[in-house]
């Protein structure tokens, strides 16, 4: 009942129009009725008929190359592709009939196209984009209601983006619903928005075929557990383990996992990473092992150079010896407890003096300057961060802090690999957490404020260490209970479902 009284105060709008509250007040009503009826899953038993464009304008998904839609899948910005394939799928909700439609999904693959200029079979994505217009320009149905109960899924910033630049793109697609990463404070170029949730977050057949490789070369070599270095056969077993799936991951138990707190990513002096380095400063001053790796870059450039280790069983090595930063004592830190005072000026200068290593001859650097080189390994297309995925794994705590927007796709890494989120991102809830009312975000997840001062966020993350252990297993079981309903890539995943519903309650 709480949940659908949440459902109800997060949807219900000054903005909403009519029809949508009376549809509103039904999908309520129905909820309650199921509940009153015993019904354990209210919300998977709700339906939303949706019809899906399949005609040769909108088949993205067989034009384009098999291998680079796998690859992009396993990118962050790959919803379109897992939204797209379940549209076309033979999905129980589905209608051949637009007539007894309540949504019209339009499968473009948006975020794919704005990354891959060049198209698909030699069609250039503006060619390919024209053409699904076109056809919708044709559509009886989308003129209808001028694309009103139309959807369109992409979570790509640079969706945005392309609809300011493009006026008369932006033009012809205004009224439809778009499934995007948050609500932007600003208008979008769009009527409305339903937040979905990121997608990737999992290794393709490129990182498996990868690993079976580095197997055979490396099947008796250092990665072997040292319980087991005596014992080679038993190395492949162990090595396995190291690699933990998502679902290994979340059946991992907590008392074996080495790391307490986890962060990797980027790093910089821009204001929106503000949080990101205090955050790691704030990890000095609680005991235990953490993981706060920033991405390095070239320093005359605002987005960071990423480079690969080329040997994965290195990059793994280094991913399993971390050493634990020396605590330092709340009592010992710096007077300063004002949100007025920003801490971090050393942190960027380590990242500053990190990045121009970066940028130097390896064959010259020292040993200790090789070893902060390598600790910024980070592989890119199917080189994914092998380390990254071992260590999320291996941390009892994951913290999605903020960037330049309110929103990363680490929280749903979060939840896909079983570790309990740490949200340091003032006023994600109302325009950045997807399925408010569905997803029971509070009940497995941490939410800390926003300080400029890391003793300050210090004692919030001591908090979070503190609590009891009966409180974190209820957590952990209701994050394993609701994991599915916000993440693409795992067996039976809702999000699909969600979309639709979010869609029809906050939008029409």
């Amino acid at each position: 009942c709480q949940r659908i009284l949440r459902l109800l105060v997060a949807l219900w709008g000054d903005g909403m129009a009519l029809i949508g509250r009376i549809a509103l007040i039904a999908v309520v009503l129905q909820a309650l009725l199921l509940i009153l009826s015993g019904g354990d899953d209210v919300f998977s038993s709700l339906t939303v008929p949706f019809y899906t464009y399949d005609e040769p304008a909108f088949q993205w998904l067989t034009s384009c190359s098999q291998s680079q839609l796998e690859a992009w899948s396993s990118f962050k910005h790959g919803d379109d592709y897992f939204f797209a394939k379940a549209a076309l799928s033979n999905h129980p909700w589905r209608t051949r009939n637009p007539e007894e439609a309540e949504l019209f999904v339009v499968p473009i693959l948006l975020a794919f196209g704005l990354r891959h200029r060049q198209g698909c079979n030699g069609v250039p994505f503006e060619s390919m984009l024209s053409a699904l217009q076109q056809s919708l320009a044709n559509s009886t149905y989308f003129q209808r209601h001028n694309g009103r109960d139309h959807l369109i899924v992409a979570s790509d910033w640079e969706a945005f983006y392309y609809f300011k630049k493009h006026s008369a793109r932006a033009s012809f697609f205004q009224n439809v619903i778009f499934g995007h990463m948050e609500k932007y404070k600003k208008p979008p170029a769009w009527r409305c928005t339903v937040v979905v949730p990121y997608g990737g977050g999992h290794w393709d057949s490129g990182v498996y075929a990868m690993l079976n490789e580095a197997l055979a070369v490396h099947s008796n070599d250092s990665i072997c557990l040292p319980t087991t270095i005596d014992q080679p056969h038993s190395c492949v077993r162990n090595l396995e383990k190291a690699f933990l799936t998502s679902s290994q991951a979340r059946a991992y138990p907590v008392a074996e996992r080495p790391y307490k707190f986890f962060f990797r990513g980027q790093i910089s002096g821009r204001p929106g990473y503000r949080s990101r380095r205090v955050a790691c400063l704030a990890l000095l001053y609680i005991p235990g092992h953490h993981i706060c790796v920033a991405s390095i870059g070239k320093t005359s450039t605002p987005r960071f150079h990423r480079v690969c280790s080329t040997d994965i069983f290195a990059s793994v090595q280094h991913a399993r010896h971390v050493p634990a930063p020396t605590p330092v004592l709340i009592a010992d830190a710096r007077p300063d407890t004002t949100d007025d005072y920003d801490d971090t000026a050393g942190l960027l200068q380590l990242v500053n003096d990190q990045q121009h290593i970066m940028t130097r001859d390896v064959d010259k650097l020292t040993s200790d300057e090789l070893g902060i080189y390598h600790s910024q390994a980070w592989c890119q297309g199917k080189r994914l961060g092998y380390d990254y995925f071992y260590q999320l794994a291996h941390s009892q705590f994951c913290l999605m802090i903020r960037g330049d927007t309110l929103t990363s796709n680490r929280l749903y890494d979060c939840l896909n690999y079983g570790v309990l989120p740490v949200i340091l991102s003032d006023g994600i809830e109302p325009l950045g957490l997807p399925f408010l009312g569905i997803v029971p975000w509070h009940e497995f997840s941490f939410f800390l404020n926003e300080t400029k001062n890391s003793r300050q966020l210090a004692v919030q993350l001591q908090r979070v260490v503190d609590t009891d252990e009966a409180t974190l297993r209820l957590m952990r079981r209701r994050l394993n209970q609701h994991f599915r309903e916000a993440v693409w890539q795992t067996e039976a995943s809702r999000v699909f479902e969600n979309i639709l519903l979010s869609a029809v309650d906050q939008c029409l």
